[in-house]
């Protein structure tokens, strides 16, 4: 079986919640609705995946055997019965759930159930949310729904109380290392990948075979304090704001070479960049940074007026209240 196939036991890290979803499929007990819940980078997605590839497995086990035929079809992509509902663009649309009603209701292809995964469901739109509801008073028996959210909060309560919902958390580092490490991840790459995730795994994994320049660049507008760079990555940040996350990790490490010059940072390999360039900031600024990074992404998770709030934290980033006399320190 291949690494890339969703099964639970290669889940890294998360037992708890694999515990109990094994437990359900092993007793027959699977509930109608869940609803994973957790920041974003963890895995959640993944242990929908798995879930719903174990709930179809035609072994019928604790787990998807990855070898009959519908677990064949899962690695193929084309399981007729597990369908991924994702947003479309920044929201998840009624005609989305509207669609999701009608398959639901019918008969499963081939399974034993019709499974829906609903990714980023904090971004279902006020009337998609409530036809979803509706979904959830009245469950198909052949239906289950799996919920994905890095906001949970931003659910409807009603949803919530009809659901089970898992919460997930970032793993130790040591635990993230462990795992990548089994993945064949080199050891010394393994802790820098669970170190700059800050030990959310699927973040973490997001990262491996991309190209070493791609992952260890200082991003805009960490070494570009222009508003014109932060606005270039404006789109990008609201398509995916755990991007905003990995900016946070570098203004973390600048606000750490403020205090002490010679502390350990997440971006080690460009210590002596960040050390330049925290020279035009102060302790004051960088914090008031952070904290706006933070509230703009809880707010795209939100989806609480993006297109502002992008605005806005690019002004924010751009400020500087030290300059160079050309308005921005020069990497050269």
């Amino acid at each position: 079986m291949s690494d890339a196939f969703p099964a639970l036991r290669s889940i890294i890290g998360h037992e708890k919640q694999v515990r109990l979803l094994a437990r359900a499929l092993s007793s027959g007990r699977v509930g109608g609705a869940y609803v994973f819940a957790g920041v974003p980078g963890l895995g959640k997605k993944t242990v929908a995946a798995a879930f719903a590839a174990a709930l179809n497995c035609e072994a019928g086990g604790k787990d998807a055997c990855g070898s009959c035929g519908s677990c064949r079809r899962v690695a193929d992509g084309n399981q007729p019965d597990i369908v991924f509902v994702r947003p479309d663009g920044a929201t998840l649309r009624i005609a989305q759930i509207r669609e999701l009603q009608r398959q639901i209701s019918l008969r499963p292809h081939e399974g034993r159930y019709k499974v829906f995964v609903v990714t980023d469901a904090e971004k279902m739109r006020p009337e998609a949310a409530n036809a979803l509801l509706k979904t959830l008073e009245e469950p198909p028996g052949a239906g289950v729904l799996v919920l994905t959210t890095s906001s949970v909060d931003a659910l409807l309560p009603t949803i919530r109380s009809r659901s089970q919902e898992l919460r997930f958390l970032p793993l130790t580092i040591e635990s993230a290392v462990e795992g990548l490490t089994k993945r064949g991840v080199d050891a010394q790459r393994a802790k820098t990948l669970a170190l700059r995730a800050r030990g959310r795994i699927g973040m973490a994994l997001s990262t491996i075979g991309e190209e070493a320049a791609a992952d260890d660049d200082v991003p805009a507008p960490i070494a570009d304090s222009s508003p014109v760079a932060a606005f270039r990555l404006a789109d990008e940040w609201q398509r995916d704001p755990a991007r905003l996350d990995d900016l946070l990790s570098w203004y973390h490490d600048l606000l750490l070479v403020t205090i002490d010059e010679g502390a350990a940072l997440e971006h080690a390999e460009h210590a002596r960049t960040l050390r330049f360039l925290a020279k035009r900031e102060t302790y004051a600024s960088l914090r008031a940074k952070m904290r706006a990074v933070m509230d703009t992404s809880h707010r795209l998770r939100r989806n609480i007026s993006a297109p502002l709030a992008l605005e806005s934290l690019a002004l924010q980033l751009a400020q500087t209240p030290l300059t160079s006399p050309w308005g921005r320190a020069s990497l050269l």
